[in-house]
């Protein structure tokens, strides 16, 4: 699965925050992006986090 398929089935299962690392977010689809703002998604740049990480 890709990783924007990844953070869209976090933002539909009711994720309240994504720890994410920059880099990665900078590769993700515009889609994707207007859907965590969208669903008011708190976003935390974090470099200790592998990719990224969901909080319910």
């Amino acid at each position: 699965m890709k990783l924007n398929e990844r953070i869209e089935q976090s933002i539909s299962l009711g994720a309240k925050e994504i720890k994410i690392r920059k880099e990665v977010y900078n590769k993700l689809s515009e889609e994707t992006r207007k859907l965590l703002k969208l669903n008011k998604v708190k976003i935390t740049f974090d470099n200790n986090v592998k990719e990224f990480q969901s909080i319910f």
